[in-house]
């Protein structure tokens, strides 16, 4: 009986080595195969999303930004002991005359080592008839290859209701500055097809007690090549394409009461997906300094977009010419609601689900997927104190739960994992469109403590408007 104890443990201990066996060399298949693997944005933070919906502005703090054309807001949290996650967005505007007005906005966005933005939008607008304007906007960079210019098209009427057509030529100057460029390059990064970009962004009152905001986007196909300086010969490289669309619905009971004192439900969304296709040429066309040389195009949201939150640049590429195929792709839901208890006491709850796909094909073949499902449930009570209601207090609680499968060909390796955490947060209002909030998560899961304790993530917001 003892000797088959034995056996029967020795046995249940193989089996158990050889799935670690059969994971490492999984995960040593996939980066033997494809060269460096994608670099997630839980590389830098394991609580990105968690993080990202801890830090997520207040329903009231959206309704401000979109009321008035001057505004400034800031937010910036802890990544890791190196990193801090920001994002600031400044948008003015004046009169130049009495049917022509100047428009600026600026976003900078740096929420990981992957995923960091950086734009300065002008937007001369001229009234023509009534409610319609028609803009003309550029988006200036160091690099004139990579400025867009665009032209735009709007109906308003009031600053937060508008519905909108855009089309914006982006890197319309790379061709021009890449022939004509001084340096000592052998070949060149151009357009053969060159990109183009086709927008909407509506945001309208439905009824007396329904707001809707709609926003998309489509970049069609197009392709880039590699030029050879000394002979002339263009190298067919990638073909490009991206399209994404985002939104809300809100529905508020008691619109007649001040932001603040609402009760409202509401349902965000959110889709991005983007491609690009390496275009096939005989290898024995392909000079080695081409090879050496991969082109990976960057295909930014409009910056008129980013706040919809459906930008597909959450991962560092990593790749390199054996990659035949790349696709990236984002799907978002979040609903939500805020009960008004009493004048002091107010409710919210949302609900963050998330789908995160990455696909990519090397030229042996070989078809590589990672793909990550998140639930983020957060529940918060907020206090109102003081005798003019100036001081705020949020005591809130809010997980995520992570499922991660990465796949090569038939194979797959699945992990899984959880976050719990309180948050304290502290709002001051200086005005109806001035506020800053202080908060800060605490970890529950005792196994994830580190030198600094129950400390988790410290956030900071601020919003004004002038």
């Amino acid at each position: 009986m003892g000797s088959q104890a034995a056996w029967r443990q020795f046995g249940l201990r193989n089996m158990k080595i050889k799935s670690v066996l059969a994971a490492a060399l999984l995960v040593c298949h996939v980066v033997c195969q494809a060269g460096t693997l994608p670099r997630e944005p839980e590389a830098d933070n394991g609580e990105y999303l968690l993080d990202v919906v801890t830090n997520a502005y207040a329903r009231e703090w959206r309704d401000i930004w979109d009321a008035g054309d001057n505004r400034f807001r800031f937010r910036m949290g802890s990544n890791s002991v190196e990193q801090w996650f920001i994002e600031e967005e400044l948008k003015f505007s004046t009169d130049l005359s009495t049917r022509l007005r100047l428009r600026y906005h600026h976003a900078r966005f740096l929420r990981n080592s992957s995923e960091q933005i950086s734009t300065d939008t002008f937007e001369f607008e001229g009234k023509f008839y009534r409610d319609n304007f028609l803009s003309v906007f550029a988006t200036p960079t160091r690099l004139k290859g990579e400025n867009s210019i665009g032209v735009m098209l709007q109906n308003r009427h009031a600053v937060n209701r508008f519905t909108i057509l855009f089309v914006e030529f982006p890197q319309f100057l790379r061709n021009f500055s890449e022939r004509n460029k001084n340096g000592s390059d052998s070949l060149l990064s151009i357009f053969t097809d060159k990109p183009l970009r086709l927008g909407l962004d509506v945001r309208e009152r439905l009824g007396p007690n329904v707001w809707l905001r709609l926003a998309g986007e489509y970049v069609p196909a197009f392709e880039m090549a590699d030029e050879i300086i000394a002979t002339g010969q263009t190298i067919p490289r990638e073909q490009v394409t991206a399209k994404g669309i985002g939104g809300w619905l809100e529905y508020v009971l008691n619109s007649e009461r001040p932001r603040c004192e609402q009760t409202a439900t509401g349902l965000d969304l959110g889709y991005r997906r983007e491609q690009s296709t390496r275009l096939p040429v005989a290898p024995t066309l392909v000079p080695e300094v081409v090879r050496d040389h991969p082109t990976v195009p960057t295909i930014r949201p409009a910056p008129r977009l980013l706040d919809m939150e459906f930008d597909g640049d959450l991962y560092d590429r990593g790749r390199d010419d054996s990659v035949d195929v790349w696709l990236e792709r984002r799907i978002r839901a979040e609903p939500y609601a805020r009960v008004t208890l009493s004048p002091r006491y107010s409710l919210q709850a949302r609900l963050r689900l998330e789908e995160r796909r990455i696909e990519w094909q090397s030229n042996g073949g070989e078809r590589h997927a990672i793909e990550t499902d998140y639930v983020v449930p957060a529940l918060g009570l907020r206090i109102r104190l003081g005798s003019r209601l100036k001081s705020i207090v949020e005591v809130g609680f809010a997980a995520e739960f992570r499922k991660r499968r990465e796949r090569v060909n038939d194979s797959a390796l699945r992990t899984a994992h959880n976050d719990h955490r309180l948050y304290f947060a502290y709002d001051y209002v200086f005005g109806s469109s001035k506020i800053i909030r202080i908060t800060e998560a605490i970890e529950l899961d005792s196994e994830d403590r580190g030198q600094f304790r129950i400390h988790d993530h410290g956030f900071l917001q601020m919003i004004f408007g002038f």
